[in-house]
């Protein structure tokens, strides 16, 4: 690849002394950044590094010709997703992944089932909760219920005590959210079943990859009262592990996720995540556009199994976006 990247992290130690209460999740651990920085210069001439949206836009004029790949997070904004693309999209920069309103709105669990729902994807039944005249919506759902703030990601505000058995439990829990995140809390009924990752890289009109990845923690493969919170994606690392899910991977399954990727607008990558029920029908849980892309992710570990190098994962992606941004030029 002949172009530079410039690469946007919010970077901070190794995670300690977790709790729901941390906002911070998202952020990008050491190794992360180690992982991609490296990989990233492999295949460019020269990987530019800046810590926030602020610091990028002082040197714009540096990079009116590289390539923007954004894993900046950011903290507390239901739109913080969407500021880099914005960036980009207004100086005319190329740039990696979803666009603003894509970013914004998959950072939004609510609005991402309604989304969803437009491609044949079911997801659990949910309510929103605002302010306490929302308390008796949350009678209308089947025990038990997971209660997770509605524009957060990187299991910020989620453990396995977000699974709550008792209606008096999940108010409680969705108050403490409600004044620690001040954002609506999604409550949702509880889904078992097998959890796979569907990853997808493409552009508009081609997709590269589509697979699946299931991930298995501990011993257990199909969850009846699991969930994957940051106990077992930060404390516990080691105690969880991905095996190949492309067997959940129905013609149906793939056609609602083909239609989706295509009709979603841009993005380069896009991580459909979900379960597989007692009946084998597939469950959304959430879309991520912003996919980790560290080498211990399930889109790492799709594009392995079919033989793509982590560089060569990193150069397609970046390619894409190339693509991209040279036929909206034209047009």
């Amino acid at each position: 690849m002949d172009k530079n990247v410039v690469l946007i992290a919010d970077r901070v130690a190794d995670f300690d002394n977790i709790t729901i209460h941390n906002r911070d999740l998202e952020c990008i651990p050491p190794t992360y950044f180690k992982q991609i920085y490296d990989g990233l210069s492999k295949i460019s001439p020269q990987v530019t590094c800046y810590n926030s949206p602020k610091n990028f836009c002082r040197n714009l004029d540096k990079h009116k010709n590289d390539v923007v790949l954004s894993i900046w997070s950011g903290i507390g904004s239901k739109f913080r997703k969407g500021l880099i693309p914005s960036i980009c999209e207004a100086n005319d920069i190329c740039y990696v992944g979803a666009d603003p309103y894509v970013h914004i709105l998959c950072q939004d669990k609510f609005m991402t089932k309604v989304l969803a729902s437009q491609f044949g994807l079911i997801s659990a039944k949910s309510i929103l909760y605002y302010t306490e005249k929302d308390i008796p919506g949350i009678y209308q759902l089947q025990l038990p219920i997971v209660v997770k703030p509605n524009f957060e990601g990187g299991s910020n505000g989620i453990s396995q005590k977000n699974l709550v058995n008792r209606y008096e439990d999940a108010i409680s829990l969705t108050k403490e959210l409600s004044r620690c995140f001040q954002q609506p809390i999604l409550l949702e009924e509880y889904i078992e079943g097998m959890e796979i990752s569907t990853s997808i890289i493409g552009t508009y009109n081609e997709i590269d990859l589509m697979d699946a990845s299931q991930l298995i923690i501990g011993e257990e493969d199909y969850y009846t009262a699991t969930l994957y919170g940051f106990e077992a994606k930060v404390q516990e690392p080691e105690n969880r592990k991905l095996v190949p899910g492309s067997k959940f991977l129905t013609s149906d399954l793939k056609k609602s996720f083909e239609q989706l990727f295509y009709q979603i607008g841009k993005t380069e990558v896009l991580r459909i995540d979900g379960r597989i029920d007692k009946n084998g029908d597939f469950r959304l849980i959430e879309l991520t556009p912003d996919a980790y892309l560290g080498k211990r992710g399930s889109t790492t570990f799709c594009a392995a199994q079919h033989n793509i190098s982590y560089e060569q994962m990193l150069e397609l992606i970046l390619q894409n976006a190339v693509k991209g941004y040279l036929r909206n030029r034209r047009n």
